[in-house]
């Protein structure tokens, strides 16, 4: 059925693809393994942005390199859909001293916080997920955006950063993070704003 669809909309002259991650079977995932304290044998445990049971992650990852596989050995270029302000519920769990005060709650049936984006230990966070997305998927381009499941951090440390910020937007600011950090990662492929809300 994959290969009926992308053979389609390659024929009909289509050559960039979106792995929409949460929102969609093709996803990809990432194991923490730079950042191990996050992985979890929990069935519950999950990746909110890249929307994976963590009990599933390796079929994912496996199913999400085989779709790019086959789209760019036919011309294709693949992005993934990454959204900003969220974190796997292990992260909420282990650092809640990282998230914005008083954010927890339930998201779908699922513990979900705000990650405060001035907080060292998101920077961490950061660091070891964009290293893994990078290494293990060939990447074309990254789409970063605030969808329905990212909340922005307004605690005081993020607040004056913010104001002290060249955009002076808290949204963007982090946009420019992942930026800064992906081309320090040496990523060469294309990175782009969906502006959803923003």
């Amino acid at each position: 059925e994959w290969e009926r669809v992308f053979d389609g909309l390659l024929d009909s002259g289509m050559n960039t693809f979106w792995c929409l991650g949460m929102w969609g079977n093709w996803k990809m995932p990432v194991s923490y393994k730079y950042m191990p304290e996050l992985h979890s044998d929990d069935p519950q445990a999950y990746g909110e942005s890249s929307g994976v049971l963590f009990s599933e992650l390796d079929q994912h990852r496996e199913h999400g390199l085989k779709l790019m596989r086959y789209l760019q050995e036919r011309g294709g270029r693949v992005y993934v859909w990454l959204p900003i302000g969220c974190v796997p519920t292990t992260f909420v769990q282990k650092y809640p001293e990282a998230l914005k005060p008083g954010t927890v709650e339930e998201f779908w049936g699922r513990p979900k916080g705000t990650p405060c984006f001035t907080h060292p230990k998101y920077g961490e966070y950061l660091d070891a997920f964009l290293k893994e997305l990078v290494e293990t998927y060939p990447l074309d381009g990254v789409v970063l955006v605030r969808d329905d499941n990212g909340g922005v951090c307004d605690c005081e440390r993020c607040t004056a950063f913010t104001a002290a910020s060249k955009t002076k937007v808290a949204v963007w600011e982090q946009y420019l993070q992942i930026h800064e950090r992906l081309r320090g990662l040496g990523f060469k492929g294309a990175i782009g704003v969906y502006p959803y809300f923003d």
